[in-house]
């Protein structure tokens, strides 16, 4: 994924992220992008109350969208899944380097 769109679409994905867990969880979270459409959602399979809570706080959550999308050799569908890992205020991106720190906790 092309580092301007990751980050704009962690925007709406880390607020939500925070709502969603507690100090001390470590939560694998499978988030889906639309850089077309701005959307990002995010389902948490392995915990029942993240995943309704991000259900719910992102419904869908909302970026500024990428006009060049269908010009891009880009899926249309981009797939992202990270760790939340609270104990260590961090989010892991399981296939890449980036690590998302919480901020403003």
């Amino acid at each position: 994924m092309p580092p301007d769109v990751y980050t704009r679409a962690m925007a709406p994905l880390v607020p939500a992220l925070c709502a969603c867990t507690h100090h001390g969880d470590q939560v694998h979270v499978e988030a889906r992008v639309v850089p077309a459409k701005g959307e990002v959602r995010a389902a948490a399979p392995d915990d029942p109350g993240v995943d309704a809570c991000l259900a719910r706080e992102l419904a869908p959550g909302r970026f500024a969208r990428d006009e060049d999308a269908a010009s891009k050799p880009l899926r249309s569908v981009l797939s992202v899944a990270l760790i939340v890992d609270r104990e260590r205020e961090q989010i892991r991106d399981e296939r890449a380097p980036r690590v998302p720190t919480f901020e403003g906790e």
